[in-house]
Parts: C-alpha cells; sequence; structure tokens
C-alpha cells in the first residue's frame, strides 16, 4: 500500500532499490519517512506505537533531503519486521504515521507491503540528478547487450556495427551539441574528460589517460580506456572485433563540438578490449587551430 505521496520532496533523490524479492509468508513492510525533527524523537514514537505488535527495525538508513531547503530535513529509508497480523499492524501503522504527521514530528511518508508474489515494488524511486538538472538514464548490463549485439546478428558483422557507429555518433552530437561553450573556454582535452567521466557514472567507458601531440598535420590524441563496455560485452560473447560505438561518440562529439564534421578516418581504434586487450587505445586527429 502507497499512502500520502510528498508534497515538495516528489523525488528520492538517491539510489533506492525499486523492486528485489522477499519471502511473500514474512512479515515485513518498506516505510519511507520525510522528518526534521531530532531522529530520537521520531525512533521513540514508533517503538511506544508498535513494538506492542512485534515490531523492530530489520534495516534502517537515514540520508539528507537535497530536495528541502531545511538542512535538517531527513528521508528515512527503513524496513521493520513485526509479529502480529498485518491487518492490525497496517492500522496501527497508518494511525501512528497520521499521529505522527499531526504533531509534525514527520513531514510525510509512505509505505509498502510485499505483493501477494513476494515482492516489493516501489513505483515511488525516480531518477537521480546531474548537476545541471537533467535526469540521469542509466542502462542495464541486458540494455547495452541489445544495443551490441543484436544489429550484428540481425544486418551481420559489417553493416551492423556501422549501424551502432552511428548510433554512437548521434549520441556524442547531442552531448557535444550542450558543451560548446566549455570547448571555448576550456578546450579539447578538458571537454573530452568530462565525456569520460559522464561514461564512467553510467559505467560505459573508463579512461586511463589522455595524452596529446603536434605533429605537421594537426593535433593527435592517445586515449587509454581500461573499460568500454560493447568491447567486455563483445568479448564475453566470442566477438573479437572492435567497438564501433565508442568510435562514433568521439567523431559525433568533436564534430559538433569544432562545428565542422571530422572525417571518417579522423577515430581510430588500435588496441581493443575484444581482442583480449587489457586495454583499448583510441588516436583521434584533429585540426591545427583548434584549443587544446
Amino acid at each position: 500500500m502507497v499512502t500520502s505521496m510528498p508534497n515538495g520532496a516528489e523525488k528520492l533523490k538517491l539510489v533506492l532499490p525499486f523492486a528485489f524479492e522477499i519471502g511473500s509468508e514474512e512479515n515485513i513492510v518498506k516505510l519511507v519517512l520525510w522528518s526534521s525533527s531530532p531522529k530520537e524523537k521520531v525512533i521513540t514514537e514508533l517503538a511506544e506505537a508498535l513494538n506492542p505488535l512485534g515490531a523492530l527495525f530489520s534495516n534502517l538508513n537515514v540520508f539528507p533531503d537535497e530536495t528541502s531547503s531545511n538542512l535538517g530535513s531527513f528521508i528515512w529509508y527503513s524496513f521493520m519486521r513485526y509479529s502480529s497480523k498485518r491487518e492490525i499492524f497496517e492500522a496501527a501503522l497508518r494511525e501512528t504515521l497520521e499521529k505522527m504527521k499531526r504533531e509534525r514530528i514527520i513531514n510525510n511518508y509512505y509505505y509498502l507491503f510485499p505483493s501477494k508474489e513476494g515482492f516489493f515494488i516501489d513505483h515511488n524511486v525516480y531518477s537521480i540528478e546531474d548537476v545541471s538538472g537533467d535526469n540521469l538514464y542509466i542502462y542495464t548490463k541486458e540494455n547495452l547487450s541489445g544495443l551490441f549485439l543484436i544489429p550484428r546478428k540481425k544486418y551481420g558483422s559489417k553493416n551492423g556495427g556501422m549501424l551502432i557507429k552511428e548510433l554512437g555518433e548521434m549520441y556524442g552530437k547531442a552531448i557535444g551539441e550542450k558543451m560548446r561553450n566549455i570547448y571555448l573556454e576550456a578546450g579539447i582535452k578538458a571537454c573530452l574528460e568530462l565525456l569520460h567521466a559522464s561514461g564512467s557514472a553510467r559505467g560505459i567507458v573508463h579512461q586511463k589517460s589522455i595524452e596529446f601531440f603536434k605533429d605537421r598535420e594537426g593535433w593527435i590524441f592517445k586515449i587509454i580506456l581500461d573499460r568500454v563496455s560493447e568491447e567486455e560485452i563483445l568479448l564475453e560473447n566470442g566477438i573479437k572485433e572492435c567497438g564501433m560505438y565508442q568510435t562514433g561518440v568521439y567523431r559525433g562529439f568533436l564534430s559538433e563540438i569544432l562545428g565542422k564534421e571530422l572525417p571518417d578516418d579522423a577515430v581510430e581504434e588500435v588496441r581493443c578490449l575484444s581482442m583480449g586487450e587489457p586495454e583499448s587505445v583510441f588516436y583521434i586527429k584533429l585540426p591545427r587551430d583548434i584549443k587544446v
């Protein structure tokens, strides 16, 4: 059961489990509270009302409420076990929480019991946000496997790889469009660092190092990554060919930042995790007149 969704704190900006399995016979409730009261006061009120019904916290976490302007506001994320019948316990729990709300011991709350199939399924948990206020969209391994394997299986290695590369370019262009001003102020290296940090936060790539030097034709960046999700997935599935997605990301990202399309051979991968190498190495050729 869900009750009393919070006003002004609709999004839990925390990574909380949205669903997991628990024994359907277990007497347990998931309880989320918003409160500005001292922690001892909250625990005492709950204990005095619910301990006679065999209620005990089995897990309790308290986090600062980032959605509130009150620095003393917290989100309580907890599980409570009880030994009485569910109907009796739920009635007492609801009465106690409403009383605590009227007395302003808590600001708001909701609670959930397991479904009859034995799952906690919480629709009140929203995605976290990045520093710009945009929602973060975090992909699972299954999402990425579909993206990186199905086009290859359906269209063949060459055509499927080109489709994946184009998708990478589209993503790179979308990110690059937001970072043109950063390029003008800080240069290409800073933009690549930010791109990689964004990928690291989503588990897609991890940067080991960036080096750059100038030759007769222009600037050359050497990028070493010790994690590339596409190539790890290819290796796990016995597909020994270089990943295409990250190559496309670099080309789309840098083309958008610089305001002109880079040639296809501007980005080259010379070592690849999917081949069993310990790291992936990319070389990127850029014009002489860029801001490094």
